[in-house]
């Protein structure tokens, strides 16, 4: 793994998300080697000729004023994961919670993790007002979980995660993503987590030239002829596929309802659909 130290002006960046004003990316580059990762992107704003995955920019920055942040939502992270493993060592996340606990301004804090190392942060966590913890998950099968997510935590270990931070009474989310045709069981995800968590979120696969080749060959490797054929064919076939999403949209949106959870979607990442408690 190489790692690499930069100095920027700013870790506090505007959001081109829907549901975030402010994205902090303590880091470039990510340890959990997700096979899907869209953030592999990023790449070629770097020049390095390791592949992605296999380097990480650690960010070092000034503190400055945070009033920017005032009455905003706060994201940690967009794209890359605020608590991997190297975040035990290197420790800027805690770094840009501890600015913005000590600001004192009035900021909704938003955490996106697949690793349970966030419970060593606990303190921290519950120091900081107008907090929530969401915990990503694709699939509750460790094995898979390994394959997809090699240096994230294993599902399990995130479910006992977001169990000990729904008894130390942190408001969590879980977001399932990304629903991998025939491999992500969204409806058992469900049922797991939402006695658990305030709300859910549901994003499908995006799947993109970079790693589509890789995700395309671990489907093929894992599951049977006919699946495998339609996974081919959702997104290969822009009509077949717009009908998979929506007709899998319409069973999320009713199990949702029937369960009286909060859910939001990201199927169409133009915009953001909320359903209601």
């Amino acid at each position: 793994m190489k790692v690499i130290q930069k100095n920027v002006k700013d870790v506090y960046t505007k959001s081109q998300l829907p549901a975030a004003d402010i994205v902090v990316n303590p880091y470039v580059g990510c340890t959990h080697k997700c096979i899907y990762c869209y953030a592999c992107f990023m790449k070629r704003f770097m020049k390095i000729d390791e592949v992605w995955g296999e380097y990480i920019v650690i960010k070092d920055w000034q503190t400055k004023n945070l009033k920017k942040l005032e009455n905003k939502t706060v994201l940690l992270s967009s794209i890359t994961d605020p608590f991997q493993p190297l975040n035990l060592k290197y420790k800027r996340t805690q770094k840009a919670l501890m600015e913005i606990k000590n600001s004192n301004i009035d900021t909704n804090v938003e955490i996106l993790t697949k690793s349970k190392f966030i419970l060593k942060e606990l303190k921290l966590i519950k120091s900081i007002s107008n907090i929530k913890v969401g915990i990503s998950l694709a699939t509750l099968n460790d094995k898979i979980s390994k394959r997809i997510e090699p240096g994230a935590s294993l599902s399990s270990e995130r479910i006992q995660t977001l169990k000990t931070l729904n008894n130390e009474k942190i408001k969590c989310y879980v977001f399932i993503s990304p629903i991998i045709p025939h491999i992500t069981n969204v409806f058992q995800i469900i049922d797991e987590v939402y006695e658990y968590v305030d709300y859910i979120c549901f994003e499908n696969l995006n799947l993109r030239s970079p790693y589509k080749c890789e995700v395309l060959n671990f489907a093929k490797e894992v599951l049977p002829k006919d699946e495998y054929q339609d996974f081919e064919r959702i997104f290969n076939d822009s009509n077949y596929g717009i009908r998979y999403w929506q007709q899998l949209e319409k069973r999320i949106e009713k199990y949702c309802q029937a369960k009286h959870i909060t859910y939001k979607l990201y199927f169409y990442h133009n915009k953001i659909r909320k359903g209601k408690r």
